[in-house]
């Protein structure tokens, strides 16, 4: 990660957003696992490999031309367009890899030993889920701190009054994205027929979904007349 993100912002590409975010989070997720701060903190980390192997999939198949989920293809898509709004790009990114890729990478743990589990041992696994909700409020507020603040500071201004609204939005569409992806994974990717291809589809096209959903709504509509100032200001036409 901390290559990939060191040659993209090297490279004015902006999808170093996302991966900052993320590269972030996934470092503290760790260090509370090496605290002793998870049940199983094992268990933890290999979902955590997992989850970002979707992600690394994903990315090597846009970039090798080959076919991706689209909803990665279209958050990328948003990520790289010079006029774009940085927390669009965060947001976008987390909306793929967890409403996708969370799905399929805790599908994954969890299918072969599910029906093993007893009803103490499932609590626990939903446990650990729940407690890496802690370690992202927590990484969000220096992520909002330092990345978005660092490709938003054409309109500080406009920033620092929305910023308030859009924590709060943030860590509650995340907690109520985590929430969705642990009973969608138990209740349908669990017990679904490996290769279910249809499956995966429809997880793609929700995702999708979600992502206009994000486009369309009021507090991120607001965002969108700095496109305008933003593409104006970097070709010197302000």
């Amino acid at each position: 990660m901390a290559a990939q993100i060191d040659a993209w912002h090297q490279a004015d590409d902006r999808r170093v957003i996302f991966l900052t975010c993320y590269w972030m989070t996934t470092r503290n997720v760790l260090h509370t696992i090496h605290e002793g701060g998870f049940i199983d903190g094992p268990w933890v980390e290999r979902l955590l490999t997992r989850f970002a192997a979707y992600y690394w999939d994903a990315l090597d198949a846009r970039e090798a031309g080959l076919q991706a989920p689209r909803v990665w293809n279209l958050a990328h898509d948003v990520a790289e367009d010079p006029a774009g709004i940085a927390v669009e790009s965060l947001l976008l990114g987390v909306n793929a890899h967890i409403n996708h890729d969370l799905v399929l990478a805790v599908a994954d743990l969890l299918r072969p030993e599910w029906d093993t589990l007893d009803a103490v041992r499932k609590g626990h696994r939903h446990s650990d889920f729940d407690t890496i909700n802690t370690v992202i409020a927590d990484t969000i507020a220096t992520v909002e701190a330092t990345v978005i603040a660092e490709y938003a500071h054409l309109a500080r201004w406009f920033t620092q009054w929305a910023a308030p609204a859009e924590h709060t939005v943030m860590l509650h569409l995340i907690h109520s994205w985590r929430d969705d992806v642990w009973q969608r994974a138990t209740e349908t990717f669990v017990p679904m027929t490996e290769g279910d291809e249809a499956l995966r589809h429809s997880l793609d096209a929700d995702a999708v979904a979600r992502m206009h959903g994000l486009l369309a709504t009021t507090t991120f509509a607001e965002h969108r007349f700095l496109r305008a100032f933003t593409w104006a200001h970097r070709h010197h036409v302000l």
